[in-house]
């Protein structure tokens, strides 16, 4: 390709990426966007902790998963909750896990991460504002993945809450299997009709 073609379209498609079905704007997704389906799909294909932290591959599916599992187990029923605790990091199947570490130093990043969030939540019904609930399950999860899934040398991680079992099930999933388990859980808790 030569320069100017390269050019032009860097201006005609400048924030624009490939979902697997369409083109769509990365910095300023609408509601339509966001298709289950691909969400699904993106996650369960996209590590945790930047992949290279981990004893065995795990993806964020599996971390979603395991994060309304134990919200679950310990009885929480609204529903608004759940589906909250499942797609948190929905944005993630475009927009990639960044660590936390480097996350901090990215504000654009982070407003284009919450430009995700709102388009998600307005597809499935979901709040806007992210629900405290959320925040710890997400790190009841993370501390669990520590205690199983990374070495001890990695240190303690401050203000974490107790460890908890991981399911087995959620452990060995395929990339397919956690796609699916994560497709059939928004399908009952969320509005996926759009």
């Amino acid at each position: 390709m030569n320069t100017q073609a390269a050019i032009t379209a860097e201006n005609l498609l400048p924030d624009m990426a490939w979902t697997g079905s369409r083109m769509i704007s990365m910095t300023h997704p609408t509601s339509n966007d966001i298709i289950l389906e691909e969400v699904a799909t993106g996650l369960s294909r996209e590590t945790r902790y930047g992949g290279a932290a981990t004893a065995v591959p795990w993806s964020v599916a599996q971390h979603c998963l395991t994060a309304l599992h134990f919200a679950e187990e310990d009885g929480i029923q609204q529903v608004a909750h759940l589906g909250a605790i499942l797609m948190h990091d929905a944005p993630e199947y475009m927009l990639r896990d960044i660590i936390a570490p480097l996350k901090r130093y990215l504000p654009d990043y982070r407003e284009i991460e919450a430009r995700w969030w709102r388009e998600t939540a307005a597809r499935f019904g979901l709040p806007f504002d992210m629900p405290e609930i959320v925040h710890y399950y997400d790190r009841v999860t993370a501390s669990s993945e520590k205690a199983l899934l990374i070495s001890p040398l990695s240190g303690d991680w401050p203000d974490m809450p107790d460890a908890r079992a991981v399911p087995a099930a959620i452990l060995s999933y395929t990339p397919q299997q956690a796609a699916g388990r994560f497709v059939a859980a928004a399908r009952r808790l969320l509005r996926t009709g759009v």
